[in-house]
């Protein structure tokens, strides 16, 4: 069997999925600085709102859909 030299395309390719793979990891690791919109480990409810948008989005949520869910499933609980 003869094996072929892998092309330098094939070598740069590997070290840049490695690459992209580690770093982030060794950034977890280092505690590096909060990275706002990344979720969090056990997180419950939405991440910070970082637009007025998504603050209406988040009272939208809290305050109208989920009472509406909630009564609606005691409807259907109930009947």
């Amino acid at each position: 069997m003869t094996f072929k030299r892998p092309s330098l395309l094939a070598i740069f390719s590997c070290v840049l999925a490695i690459a992209c793979i580690a770093f982030p990891a060794l950034a977890a690791v280092t505690g590096a600085e909060e990275v706002i919109g990344q979720p969090k480990d056990w997180a419950f409810g939405f991440q910070p709102a970082a637009s007025p948008v998504k603050g209406q989005m988040e009272v939208f949520h809290n305050h109208i859909l989920v009472p509406l869910i909630f009564a609606i499933s005691i409807f259907v609980l109930a009947l």
